[in-house]
């Protein structure tokens, strides 16, 4: 008798180590995430591919992801199927406002008690500078006037005053009063000549009162006169119609028109191409008109941002609004570019 009872508290025994190894491995535990780091270009446009959340889980269970913290104003989205991070509003990527994004991510288990993790996923900005290559003058009105390359080709100032950008950062950008302000650059007017079959120009600009004023020219080389020394090549505001104008002899005008308006007090970016006999209109990072021209046959050394001939008694066609990102480059811009500058 004492053989048989102690043969059962044997087999009990056993019986309890083999519910109990079950009973391990029907624990559930929570899924494993660390903490991650991704990196993403600012202006990424939405539905951009940021990075893809790493989980695991020790039972293989089927893993759902979402953000529960740290994700101001939705600027990212996350699939809840595979953790995969996309921009969902990309307004607010501006490496100049914030540098980095702090998400706290959440991993959740289809257990029959449901668990979750959370980890730390920082996104950053990576700056997005324009293109360097060929840059022959910049003005981006930073607190100054003067030319950011090495050329050193800096205005000066006449009226003209420091205002806020397309962002609204003060001092950032340039005001015209349309009366009688304007920037003598006749420091870059050979430079200008010597480049003009093979030229990019692209900057911002805001009309004020476009509707009500005939003629506002934004850039200009010549000056009063229709001859050699003084024929003109500018880009100005005609009719409500944004044209580059070019001289080639006394009396021997030539307008190239984009038309499509600008828009009062609306930021606008243009980018002019000249290559060669043909000239294309960018607005916006769109090309807008290309066609064939005639560049200006000038030996005049007068330059300005803002009028045309404006130390002379003539009709100056002054601007009235403001200008930011001068930029001249002496090469043909590519599309890909134009759309970084049409951004940054």
């Amino acid at each position: 008798m004492k053989r048989s009872l102690k043969g059962k508290e044997f087999l009990l025994f056993i019986l309890l180590i083999i519910i109990s190894s079950c009973n391990k491995e029907d624990h559930n535990n929570e899924p494993q995430i660390d903490d991650q780091t991704f990196t993403i270009e600012e202006n990424a446009p939405n539905q951009s591919f940021v990075g893809k959340v790493i989980a695991t889980d020790s039972k293989n269970q089927t893993l759902t992801y979402s953000i529960i913290s740290g994700n101001f104003h939705n600027t990212f989205g996350i699939n809840s199927w595979d953790g995969e991070i996309f921009v969902n509003d990309s307004s607010y990527l501006d490496f100049e406002t914030i540098q980095s994004f702090n998400l706290e991510v959440k991993v959740t288990d289809d257990g029959e008690n449901l668990l979750s993790s959370t980890a730390n996923i920082t996104i950053h900005l990576s700056d997005m500078t324009i293109p360097m290559k060929g840059m022959v003058a910049y003005y981006p009105f930073n607190g100054d006037i003067n030319d950011k390359t090495d050329n050193n080709y800096d205005g000066e100032s006449y009226g003209t005053v420091l205002t806020q950008d397309r962002y609204g950062k003060p001092n950032s950008a340039i005001y015209f009063d349309g009366i009688n302000d304007f920037i003598d650059l006749s420091i870059f007017a050979n430079t200008f000549k010597s480049e003009i079959s093979n030229l990019s120009i692209s900057f911002h600009v805001s009309f004020s009162g476009t509707i009500n004023s005939q003629y506002q020219t934004i850039l200009s080389l010549g000056d009063k006169g229709e001859d050699i020394y003084t024929n003109v090549h500018e880009i100005e505001l005609e009719n409500n119609q944004i044209q580059v104008e070019t001289e080639t002899g006394q009396g021997f005008n030539h307008e190239y028109r984009m038309d499509d308006p600008p828009i009062d007090n609306k930021w606008m970016h243009y980018v002019f191409i000249f290559n060669g006999n043909m000239i294309s209109f960018f607005k916006d990072g769109k090309l807008i008109t290309k066609c064939a021209y005639t560049p200006a046959e000038s030996k005049s050394n007068k330059f300005y941002i803002g009028g045309f001939g404006c130390k002379s008694n003539t009709q100056n066609c002054f601007f009235n609004g403001k200008l930011d990102d001068i930029v001249i480059y002496n090469r043909i811009l590519t599309e890909s570019e134009i759309q970084i500058l049409n951004i940054e």
